[in-house]
């Protein structure tokens, strides 16, 4: 958007705002809204983010005494 938009129309706040709005959305595409600040935006049952399990430590697995 950034090399494109400058083309079309030289306005700065016309390509800041768009940058914003194209920030906002991949927020809420990528489901950042929901997961860290608690805000439901975004399309119902949309892709989220999927949890990754924890990595192994190095000393080995844990063993209950």
């Amino acid at each position: 958007m950034n090399v494109t938009l400058p083309f079309l129309w030289k306005s700065f706040p016309f390509i800041f705002v768009t940058n914003a709005i194209a920030l906002v959305g991949a927020y809420a595409y990528k489901g950042v809204w929901n997961e860290v600040y608690g805000i439901p935006l975004g399309a119902a049952g949309g892709p989220g983010i999927v949890p990754v399990a924890a990595a192994p430590s190095a000393e080995g697995p844990e063993r209950a005494e």
